[in-house]
Order: structure tokens, then C-alpha cells, then sequence
């Protein structure tokens, strides 16, 4: 009967993986002056190790710098956990034709960073200075292995007697 029930135990933790497209979505902090370091990839779905990035999303919304700053200083990397051909997201506010005082917009989605996930940490660098008055971020398409939602939990819930 135990051999039984602990067969069963197997069985259930051994359930297979649920493959989905999924956005995985990194904010840009408030202020171009950072750095970012991450332990994995995946954001809200938990850590994913296994798939591939189908596209790349980047909005720079409302970037403002002020009075003394040059916008042709902005710089943002973001590296891309994927071993395909190009792994870092590099954007200058020189390269988009920023300079000055002013507020900036830009977004691109690509398929340049395409290729099959690389587990471990990564990171990202905000320079410049200004403020990002609206949400800008880097958003990840991903045909993804997605972790089991057993493993998921952050136990962010209180602990109830």
C-alpha cells in the first residue's frame, strides 16, 4: 500500500510541464540612473529555463530629461537570456536623434534577439539621468516550458493557523 501511495506522490510531482506563448515583461525604473541584475528569466511566470523568444518589445515612453542634461546620453543595455545571434538590447539617445532638454518617445519590436532561452542571471543599465514619466519596458514573447504551478507559489499569502 505505501509503495502505492508513494508511486502516486511520483507521478503527480513528475506531471509534465505546460508549454504556453507567453509576455514576459521587465518596467524601467522611474530614473535613468541604474543598474539592474536579475536571478532569472520569467518575471510573474517563474523562473523559465526552457523555450525560445519569439520577439522583443521595447517602449521608451515619455523619457524626460531637463535643464542641463543631453538626451544624446541616454543609454539603456539590457542583456537578452537567449544564445541567439544578438544578446543585448543597446539603445543611445544619440543613436535615436535625442539631444537637449525635451521628453522622448521611441519603441521597436524586433526579432533580432530571437533564440532559445539561456538559464541563469542577467541584467540591465539605465543612464542618463532623466525621468520615465510613463511606463517603458522591454517585453519578451516566448514560446516557453513553463514551471508547474506547484513550484510557483512566492508564499506571499500569511501563514494561517
Amino acid at each position: 500500500m505505501n509503495r502505492l501511495v508513494l508511486a502516486i506522490a511520483l507521478l503527480v510531482a513528475a506531471a509534465p510541464a505546460t508549454a504556453a506563448v507567453v509576455t514576459v515583461r521587465y518596467d524601467f525604473p522611474s530614473v535613468a540612473n541604474m543598474a539592474a541584475s536579475y536571478g532569472w528569466f520569467g518575471g510573474d511566470w517563474g523562473q523559465i529555463s526552457e523555450g525560445e523568444i519569439l520577439s522583443t518589445t521595447v517602449v521608451i515612453a515619455d523619457y524626460t530629461s531637463y535643464p542641463g542634461q543631453d538626451a544624446a546620453e541616454f543609454y539603456v543595455a539590457f542583456d537578452v537570456p537567449a544564445t541567439g545571434a544578438q544578446t543585448q538590447v543597446r539603445i543611445t539617445g544619440a543613436s535615436l536623434g535625442w539631444s537637449g532638454a525635451g521628453v522622448f518617445n521611441h519603441s521597436v519590436t524586433t526579432e533580432a534577439y530571437n533564440g532559445p532561452i539561456r538559464p541563469g542571471r542577467f541584467g540591465a543599465e539605465y543612464v542618463g539621468g532623466g525621468d520615465f514619466a510613463s511606463p517603458s519596458y522591454i517585453e519578451f514573447t516566448v514560446d516557453a516550458v513553463l514551471p508547474d504551478p506547484l513550484f510557483g507559489d512566492g508564499f506571499d499569502d500569511e501563514w494561517r493557523d
